[in-house]
């Protein structure tokens, strides 16, 4: 469960970047947040998961938390085993590594497990990111443009890998893109940002 009541956000004193803003979620529930670049779409999903304090409002949540951001996260020293089970051991989980190859598999990256981020494609890096974040077991998954920078084909296969996971899991996801076709693919309900991040849902 979601619920968000933002009065007014910041990036700079001064200087809004969302304001009357409100959102609330059903678990389970996929909510698509689309608008131009600028108008708080990346900051909306930072208040979300509490790493951006600068606003007057209220965040409550209901379970565990991941965000998977729009650039790579993945250290680039650790394998892609050892970034699946990365944020379970940072918050004292146990690092399953029969859990976590069976979801590398799931996700189409079996037999990548010893690779570095390097070595990855594009595509690959993002699937590496949604396995990390889903190896949490987050009840709400937060992504922030995930699919972009992607040619058409990856998209498809990187698209079609959420889902499942989706299916599978049944997260509360609060999905960000400026791409109506993305929007459309993922399906759910689509909240537009306008001027200042207004919400138009």
């Amino acid at each position: 469960m979601i619920d968000v009541y933002i009065k007014r956000a910041w990036y700079v004193e001064n200087r809004p970047v969302i304001s009357d803003f409100s959102l609330k979620m059903d678990a389970g529930e996929i909510v698509t947040v689309r608008g131009p670049s600028g108008s708080g779409k990346s900051t909306l999903l930072s208040i979300i998961a509490g790493l951006h304090r600068e606003f007057d409002g209220s965040v409550k949540l209901s379970g565990a938390v991941a965000l998977m951001p729009q650039e790579n996260s993945l250290p680039p020293f650790y394998t892609l085993l050892q970034n699946t089970m990365l944020l379970s051991r940072a918050t004292g989980g146990r690092p399953d590594r029969e859990r976590a190859m069976e979801l590398l598999s799931r996700l189409g990256l079996g037999g990548f497990e010893n690779k570095y981020p390097n070595a990855l494609s594009g595509g690959e890096l993002r699937r590496a990111q949604l396995a990390q974040a889903l190896f949490f077991e987050p009840q709400i998954l937060l992504m922030d443009e995930p699919f972009s920078a992607l040619d058409e084909a990856t998209k498809l296969v990187v698209m079609d890998a959420f889902l499942n996971a989706w299916e599978k899991n049944k997260m509360t996801v609060v999905f960000v893109t400026h791409d109506a076709a993305e929007a459309e693919y993922i399906g759910g309900r689509v909240i537009e940002l306008g001027g200042e991040g207004r919400c138009n849902d």
